[in-house]
């Protein structure tokens, strides 16, 4: 059985993206109009650019930025 979460106040609700397109969802998250998914933050990287066909991620070299 999975244990019950509260929901966070970082995380999209889902009737908010459903009219969305995958295109509009990923300039929402670089726009900053939704939060980031929690694994970017773990892997170090982020959205920057959206296209057809295209998603352009940028990363940070943990090592150097310690």
């Amino acid at each position: 059985m999975r244990a019950a979460t509260a929901p966070s106040p970082d995380v999209a609700k889902p009737e908010a993206l459903a009219p969305m397109t995958g295109r509009e969802f990923m300039q929402a998250l670089i726009d900053g109009k939704l939060p980031p998914p929690s694994i970017a933050e773990t892997l170090s990287f982020r959205l920057v650019e959206v296209g057809d066909g295209y998603a352009g991620l940028r990363g940070r070299d943990r090592a150097a930025s310690a």
